[in-house]
């Protein structure tokens, strides 16, 4: 087996405690810190999430990037990102998870 490895594809993040806090604030996404949820403004594959967690801590958070310009697949990032923040979630008894909104519909219109 080649162990070379590969740029595409997505990277999946899961932080509590401390590390979730860290995460944050050393993110360069600005709007980790403002909302619970959301997706990245540069692109609309970087998605997160977060939960409360047992204890007084700080919110889980759940992440979701491209590894490359050829990952695209926004709606498999999302869903894969859902399903990774609940079962992280449900693993640590962490409940509110909350979830980026929904995406905007566009219509053109001639």
């Amino acid at each position: 087996m080649d162990d070379e490895g590969t740029d595409d594809g997505y990277r999946l993040e899961a932080s509590f405690g401390p590390y979730a806090l860290r995460e944050r604030n050393d993110s360069l996404h600005s709007r980790l810190n403002a909302k619970p949820a959301g997706s990245g403004e540069e692109t609309e594959e970087f998605f997160w999430a977060s939960a409360g967690c047992p204890g007084d801590g700080p919110r889980a958070l759940f992440q979701i990037s491209p590894q490359s310009a050829t990952s695209g697949n926004p709606s498999f990032a999302r869903a894969a990102s859902a399903a990774c923040a609940q079962r992280a979630a449900e693993r640590h008894d962490c409940a509110d998870l909350q979830l980026w909104p929904a995406p905007s519909c566009r219509l053109n219109v001639a």
